[in-house]
This record gives C-alpha cells, sequence and structure tokens, in this order.
C-alpha cells in the first residue's frame, strides 16, 4: 500500500512515460491501465496530468495511422497494439471520439502494414490488440481531431516538441520538431525534425539501430 500510494503521488504530480520515444510512451501506458484497472484506482483518469498524457499521444497520429515520433522504438517496430490500447481506453474514460478516432486509424495501419510486410508482426501485438478489445466502448463514435500546429511541453513546463499539422486527413503534412535540450530528453537535437508524414512516411528518426551503422539522431530518407 505505501508503494502503491508513492506511485500514486508520482503519477499525479508528474506524470510522464518512462522514456518519451515511440513504444515507451505506449508501454508505460498500457502498464499503467493494467494497474489502474487491477486496483480500482480509475479515478485517477480524471487527473488533469493523466488527460493531458492521453492529449500528447493523439497528437502525435496522422491520418494515415503513422506517428510522428522519435526515439529507440521506430512504427516499424511492435508498438501499434499497445498505442490502440491506450487510444481506446481514452476513449472509453472521456467518451470522447476523436481518441477512437486514433484508435482506428491506427488499427488500419497495422493491417495494411502486415499485409505488405507480415514478418513486421510481433507477439507484442497480440498483447496490446487484446487489451484494447478490454477497453473498446464501442457506443462512443468516431470524431476527426480539428485542432492545429501546437507545442508540446514536459510537466516540468519545458517545451519539448512542435508538432506542425496541415490537417488531420490521410495525406496531409505532419512533422514533429525537437525542441528540448539532452537535458530535458535522451535526445540531445533541438530543432530537428525527427519525423515528417504527408501521404506515406518521409523522414523518420533512424532509432536505435535501423540502419547500420547510425545510431540516435540521424534522419533516414525512406521515400524519394
Amino acid at each position: 500500500l505505501e508503494v502503491e500510494q508513492i506511485v500514486l503521488a508520482d503519477l499525479k504530480t508528474y506524470y510522464e512515460a518512462d522514456e518519451d520515444s515511440y513504444g515507451y510512451g505506449a508501454l508505460t501506458m498500457v502498464n499503467m491501465i493494467t494497474w489502474l484497472e487491477e486496483s480500482a484506482l480509475e479515478d485517477v483518469y480524471q487527473h488533469p496530468k493523466l488527460r493531458q498524457c492521453f492529449e500528447n499521444i493523439l497528437d502525435m497520429w496522422s491520418g494515415i495511422g503513422r506517428a510522428s515520433i522519435y526515439g529507440d522504438w521506430r512504427p516499424t517496430e511492435p508498438a501499434w497494439g499497445w498505442y490502440l490500447c491506450a487510444m481506446e481506453k481514452a476513449a472509453s474514460v472521456y467518451q470522447d471520439g476523436r481518441y477512437k478516432w486514433a484508435a482506428r486509424v491506427i488499427f488500419d495501419n497495422y493491417k495494411r502494414t502486415l499485409q505488405e510486410k507480415p514478418e513486421w508482426f510481433h507477439h507484442h501485438d497480440l498483447y496490446g490488440l487484446t487489451l484494447a478489445f478490454q477497453c473498446a466502448d464501442d457506443t462512443v463514435q468516431e470524431v476527426v481531431p480539428n485542432s492545429s500546429s501546437k507545442v508540446i511541453y514536459r510537466n516540468n513546463g519545458c517545451p519539448e516538441r512542435a508538432i506542425l499539422r496541415a490537417g488531420w486527413e490521410a495525406g496531409d503534412l505532419l512533422a514533429m520538431v525537437s525542441l528540448a535540450s539532452g537535458n530535458e530528453h535522451g535526445h540531445s537535437d533541438p530543432l530537428a525534425i525527427n519525423g515528417l508524414i504527408g501521404e506515406g512516411v518521409i523522414l523518420e528518426d533512424n532509432g536505435r539501430s535501423g540502419v547500420e551503422p547510425f545510431f540516435h539522431n540521424v534522419l533516414h530518407v525512406v521515400d524519394q
């Protein structure tokens, strides 16, 4: 009980992903969702810090169901199901159709990607998809988000990234520009464009070891 209270206090005061890169945000959310449900602590979702975290995740996505991201985890690695779970849970808890829309475009991209590249399947996907099914409330109707470009702040008030968005439809340009220094997150690359998406992925962060021999803070041109 003492440990639970310490974790809850931290969650309400400082809640952020363990590492703010692609898959770690999803993994943090899935573990938190499981813990809050099993501990009957779902009232925590109403805390503004936690609601903002779901908003920050929503802002990552494009109309083709891909995220403008950086970090060890790239979209080619298994995080679809985990993000789907996070968005389905948010749609259910907040009765907000924007999250339901995000869940659907993530799932559509997941299906499309595995049809083209079945070797990218990972058992983590099934874990996330199972939890997403348990979280889903299909009475919530999809609503296309209408927010525009914005700056995402960390809970200490420092600006972390700028989301530059032309719109939410498939094909609309979406870019993410890193603003924070290495003191604020794991990437020491302020003003780097960490992701650019249109009808497909144009630029994305190289991830941990996506294209040898390069590692962090390298952009890889994926669509000429």
